[in-house]
C-alpha cells in the first residue's frame, strides 16, 4: 500500500490517502505533524481524528510490517 495526497476540499491540506481505497471511496487518512500523527476515516472527515506520537506510530507500523 503506498499513500497519496488526498484531493479535494473536504481533504484540508496535509491529509494523505491510502491508495487501496474501496469503490466507495472508504479510505483510511493520515496527517505527519512534527510531534504526532493524525489518523481519521475519509467518509467522517469533520469527526476528530485519532492521534497519536510519531514514536506510538513507528511502533505500529514496525508491529504491521513484522
Amino acid at each position: 500500500m503506498t499513500i497519496t495526497q488526498a484531493r479535494g476540499g473536504k481533504h484540508p491540506r496535509g491529509w494523505r490517502r491510502a491508495s487501496r481505497c474501496t469503490p466507495q471511496n472508504n479510505c483510511v487518512e493520515i496527517r505527519v505533524g512534527s510531534d504526532d500523527v493524525g489518523v481519521r476515516d475519509s467518509k467522517n472527515v469533520g469527526a476528530a481524528p485519532l492521534v497519536f506520537s510519531r514514536h506510538q506510530w513507528a511502533a505500529f507500523i514496525g508491529e504491521i510490517v513484522r
